[in-house]
């Protein structure tokens, strides 16, 4: 297990590196699209449809349940299996007085991270006394080969620029999940 457990200090690092990167830096609006007219928008209107028939099929899917914990930072996780395939990852995560957020991470047949959402309030200055809270609404759509299609991001409402980072935490948090999940899944019946 220490591997394990040095593989998940060093994604947790790169992940909290690039979200503290991601909530500091400022772009302008990144909306790429790896097709373009309308070809691109059935697309994304696909993408969108196998995404909502997944979450409406949680209640057929196996769930296995898992949990995830750095520092003070504690997730439950539910991961959705159809046979041994993971269909969706669902997480409930505590960031104990800087807030807590629910995610989903949508997997293809063939494995795929192919849509996430994300609902999180965070709050900043607490140390300070100077506490703001922030709603952040995060919604990615991925390619077959990864990389971002379409990004939306809303702060208390608005929408706002994605950074340009977020999807790469997103695959990496993704991928220190779906090895928890694996973790559980290995591990002898009690």
């Amino acid at each position: 297990m220490p591997c394990v457990n040095s593989f998940r200090a060093a994604v947790w690092a790169c992940t909290v590196c690039l979200c503290l990167l991601a909530t500091s830096c400022s772009r302008e609006d990144v909306s790429p699209s790896t097709r373009e007219g309308a070809d691109g928008a059935v697309h994304v209107a696909e993408i969108l449809s196998q995404r909502d028939a997944i979450a409406a099929s949680r209640p057929t899917l196996e769930a296995v349940d898992a949990t995830w914990n750095l520092g003070d930072t504690a997730s439950r996780v539910k991961g959705y299996y159809s046979g041994p395939a993971l269909q969706l990852i669902d997480e409930e995560m505590s960031m104990g007085e800087f807030g807590a957020a629910r995610s989903s991470y949508f997997y293809s047949p063939k494995g795929n991270l192919f849509a996430y959402t994300e609902e999180k309030e965070s709050q900043t200055g607490i140390r300070t006394g100077n506490v703001r809270t922030e709603r952040v609404k995060l919604s990615l759509l991925f390619d077959e080969s990864g990389s971002l299609l379409q990004g939306e991001r809303t702060v208390d409402g608005a929408r706002a620029a994605l950074t340009g980072l977020e999807s790469q935490g997103v695959r990496l948090h993704a991928r220190e999940l779906e090895l928890v999940l694996q973790e559980k899944l290995a591990a002898p019946a009690r």
